[in-house]
């Protein structure tokens, strides 16, 4: 996993929305979120980039920092 940059909308419900991500190189805009769920490594949310390309990012609920997650912590799931 790598750390990242997240902006996220934090909403009243609880509902956290990924808006974009830099890697620390490139900044993606996210165009869509797909599935999301939470387990021991924190909250994982499935989004797609404005060029259709699948991502999965991690939120560690512990300290807050975000990660993009690769190879086999990805799962292979279309958003």
């Amino acid at each position: 996993m790598k750390k990242i940059e997240v902006t996220a909308q934090f909403t009243a419900t609880g509902k956290i929305i990924p808006l974009n991500f830099n890697d620390g190189n490139n900044l993606y805009r996210v165009h869509s979120t797909g599935r999301h769920w939470e387990n021991e490594l924190g909250k994982h949310f499935l989004v797609m980039d404005i060029r259709q390309k699948n991502y999965h990012l991690i939120l560690n609920t512990q300290d807050c920092i975000w990660y993009l997650a690769n190879g086999s912590q990805s799962p292979s799931v279309p958003v």
